[in-house]
Parts: structure tokens; C-alpha cells; sequence
């Protein structure tokens, strides 16, 4: 752990840790509920993964229909192996998303799903590129 660099996120965060324990103060800084995009690629198969095949098909059965072009091409990247699919976690391809599901093609729950793909939960300290700390780590830094 460096400790120098905790220092400064336990100075950053000092209103919020002033009257915690360092036990409670390591796990305020060690929760992971922070959303960051992650590049994630999806393709048909992750969507029968979480839809369900009948739900996938009947989605990408109704884009195919479609005559959009930029519909047709996601269809194509999520059909083609080898294209890779769709970067889920760029925000216009969790705005396609929000479209399917403002058409009533996707439930909200669904969309939710997908677009979770694209994300994922790091700490105040992942953030900063540091493991989690302990109460250790934190009594010493306030300390110094």
C-alpha cells in the first residue's frame, strides 16, 4: 500500500471520515459503488445469455426488420463473430439501448442488464489505482 497516496485520499475524504472508526473508515473507502465504464464487447450469444434465446431472437428478428442503417449495422456487428460486437460501455451504445427500450423492444429491466455490462464498481481507492485498505492502513496515515 502507499501510504503517502492514501494519506492524501484520507485527507481528500476527511469530512466523511472524521467520526468513523478506522475499521468503518477503511470500509467507506474500500466500497465499491463508484460505476466506471469497462469495455465490454457483447454479441448475439451475450444477448441469449441474459435475455433468454426467445427474447434475443425476437429482438434481433424485429431490428433485422428494420430500415435504419445504423440499426442494421449494430444487427450485423452483434451477428458477426468476427467483427468483436459492441462496445457496451461507450455511451452511444448505452443510448441504443435506452431507444430499445423507449420502443418497447427491450424492458427496462432487460436494458438495465445489457447496459450493467458496460460497467462495473470500483472504490474511491480503485479509483486512485490502490488496493483496499485496512484499519491498519488508515490508523497509520492518521496518525503520521
Amino acid at each position: 500500500m502507499d501510504l503517502n497516496q492514501l494519506k492524501t485520499i484520507v485527507t481528500q475524504h476527511a469530512a466523511d471520515l472524521q467520526n468513523l472508526s478506522d475499521d468503518d473508515a477503511a470500509a467507506f473507502l474500500n466500497n465499491k459503488n463508484i460505476p466506471v465504464p469497462v469495455v465490454n464487447f457483447i454479441q448475439k450469444r451475450t444477448l441469449f445469455s441474459l435475455l433468454g434465446v426467445q427474447k434475443g431472437v425476437t429482438l434481433l428478428n424485429t431490428l433485422r426488420a428494420s430500415t435504419d442503417p445504423v440499426t442494421k449495422e449494430i444487427v450485423s456487428m452483434l451477428d458477426d463473430v468476427g467483427s468483436g460486437g459492441i462496445d457496451i460501455s461507450l455511451a452511444e451504445s448505452q443510448a441504443f439501448v435506452d431507444q430499445f427500450v423507449a420502443a418497447t423492444l427491450l424492458s427496462a429491466d432487460d436494458g438495465a442488464k445489457i447496459k450493467a455490462l458496460g460497467k462495473q464498481n470500483v472504490s474511491i481507492l480503485g479509483q486512485a489505482g490502490l488496493p483496499d485498505a485496512t484499519a491498519q492502513d488508515i490508523e497509520r496515515c492518521r496518525v503520521q
